[in-house]
């Protein structure tokens, strides 16, 4: 064989030879070592999962990690369901995220009791709702006898976001009272997600149904003691006997205009109200019936029902804290209330502020 066949068997250095017989040393060649590696790898991933590092975990974001995870003590999985659509989360306040492996494991089994006992008792606290719902609507009373004439009706829509909505509601509302017209419910939006200044409204892809909200039957009565009659959309005249007037024409103030131009016009169907009354040809009596008006947009019972829970579990999380902490006092410890704060961080708000 040539002297540079690069098949000729090369001569291994001593370091080599040690090299390779510290790696036959190590390796798992029988049954016991592997079984001693397995061990030691089952107690490292065990005592792992038990230590709390002092320093935020830094795991690359996914769907079902929340985007600040410093701002929430407690586990909250974050889902999108569209990439443009934001996310929303979903707490649950009776673990952490740094439980160990056996609670994990405990855990799971756990959970499925927990909500098994959870749609139970949001079933008893639907049911419960729903009786004190026709309770309140009955104590609101009916005085339609004053009220507007169901002859003349006025339509609006709602737009963009839940808060823009309900301010559409209202100003729609005060709209109705002012031209002396007979309010009809509008249908919501379900992701009235704004990026530009584009008014969003609703469309056979995104509405939902007012009742699928809000308290139907307690909104109207609240609203015939308030001084406006409501009535649903299937009550109403079909919208081919509607007149349909934009309110960009009026600016912000659309009331006068309106009841100028379409006083004769028995039923009156406008775009989205909010902000078309401006705040200085508003009245004492005005805000009275406004405030009104949110106080009338009360959950649906099946709403109502997960949103004293989910108040419940606040006010029981911070009783626990108030007695674990040295440092809270009698009153801290036994006080039920607590401060909500909408930490406006969704996409298309971010995109506003740019």
């Amino acid at each position: 064989m040539a002297a540079d066949s690069p098949f000729r068997p090369q001569r291994r250095s001593l370091s080599a030879h040690r090299y390779a017989a510290a790696i036959r040393a190590i390796s798992p060649a029988g049954p016991g070592r592997w079984a001693l590696y397995v061990s030691l790898l089952l107690v490292g991933y065990l005592a792992g999962t038990t230590v709390r590092f002092p320093f935020p975990r830094m795991a690359a974001p996914s769907l079902f990690t929340p985007s600040i995870s410093g701002l929430i003590a407690n586990r909250v999985v974050a889902r999108t369901t569209d990439g443009d659509a934001g996310t929303f989360t979903h707490a649950d306040i009776g673990r952490s995220t740094d439980s160990s492996f056996r609670e994990r494991l405990v855990g799971a089994l756990e959970g499925q009791t927990q909500r098994r006992r959870v749609a139970e008792d949001v079933a008893a606290a639907t049911t419960t709702a729903a009786v004190a719902a026709e309770a309140a609507a009955e104590a609101v009373g009916d005085s339609s006898a004053q009220l507007q004439p169901q002859s003349r009706t006025l339509r609006f829509q709602v737009c963009n976001g839940f808060a823009n909505q309900r301010l559409s509601i209202i100003y729609g509302a005060l709209l109705a009272v002012r031209l002396d017209r007979t309010a009809v419910l509008p249908v919501l939006i379900d992701n009235g997600l704004q990026r530009t200044d584009n008014t969003i409204l609703a469309n056979t892809d995104n509405q939902v149904l007012f009742s699928d909200m809000y308290d139907q039957p307690y909104f109207i009565k609240a609203m015939a003691a308030a001084g406006l009659r409501v009535v649903a959309p299937e009550e109403a005249p079909p919208m081919t006997t509607y007149a349909q007037v934009p309110l960009a024409q009026y600016g912000w103030s659309a009331a006068a205009p309106l009841a100028e131009h379409f006083g004769d016009v028995l039923h009156l169907a406008v775009d989205c109200p909010l902000f078309k009354m401006a705040a200085s040809e508003l009245t004492a009596a005005d805000w009275d019936f406004m405030w009104a008006v949110l106080d009338a947009l009360r959950p649906n019972p099946q709403a109502a029902a997960l949103l004293d829970r989910a108040v419940a579990r606040i006010a029981e999380r911070q009783l626990r804290n108030g007695r674990e902490g040295a440092a809270k006092t009698d009153a801290a410890a036994s006080s039920s209330s607590f401060n909500f704060i909408h930490l406006r961080i969704e996409n298309d708000w971010v995109a506003h502020c740019l």
